[in-house]
């Protein structure tokens, strides 16, 4: 089947395209579509490749005009249940299962998507590839490196002579700790972070 096409109205901006297709017989389609792609060559695809679609219902339409109206019937009844909603309680809740442990330095975690019926979610572990653990390790190391400077800063009033304490040497010791964290061998995945020292203040 031969078949024309002409673009009636095109709207990049929503993705929107009307098309009328036509044959030789005088039959008209329209239709509207949705390219992704705005290119020439990619339109004409577009429009071209609903052909086969196009060239059927113009292909149906004759056997419609054959179909005898008196066939069609006048009335007619049936029961029908309304259909439920969430308001209405029957829906069984959506479960989901407890998360499962991951190494974050490895893996990452996702929610499987449902199935139409199920009520319940299910878990998938994804391993992270050489590029996306080396990504991983970087933020990691900065969120830890941004704890131990806060750390540094909420004591730095004990790096001071005057800091008027009994125990200036073991804040002093406290602070040091806190910079050698990014050498010890437990960084940045097993961290063990120094004990703050309790304030003695200097007896009169």
């Amino acid at each position: 089947m031969n078949l024309n096409w002409e673009i009636i109205d095109a709207n990049p901006e929503y993705e929107l395209l009307t098309v009328k297709y036509s044959n030789s017989a005088g039959q008209e389609y329209w239709r509207n579509l949705n390219p992704m792609v705005w290119t020439r060559d990619a339109i004409v695809s577009l429009i071209e490749g609903h052909g086969p679609h196009v060239a059927a219902f113009f292909e149906r339409g004759e056997q419609r005009k054959a179909s005898p109206m008196e066939t069609l019937p006048e009335s007619g009844g049936f029961d029908c249940e309304p259909q439920k909603y969430w308001l209405d309680g029957d829906i069984p809740p959506t479960v989901i299962p407890e998360q499962p442990e991951i190494d974050i330095f490895t893996q990452r975690i996702e929610m499987s998507l449902q199935e139409p019926g199920d009520s319940e979610h299910t878990w998938k572990v994804i391993d992270l590839t050489p590029e996306e653990q080396a990504e991983m390790l970087a933020v990691i190391e900065d969120g830890l490196r941004m704890q131990r400077n806060q750390l540094l800063l909420e004591s730095d009033f004990f790096n001071f002579p005057d800091a008027c304490v009994a125990n200036v040497q073991d804040w002093l010791d406290y602070r040091q700790a806190l910079r050698d964290l990014p050498t010890d061998p437990s960084w940045p995945r097993n961290v063990i972070w120094p004990t703050k020292p309790e304030v003695v203040k200097e007896s009169n």
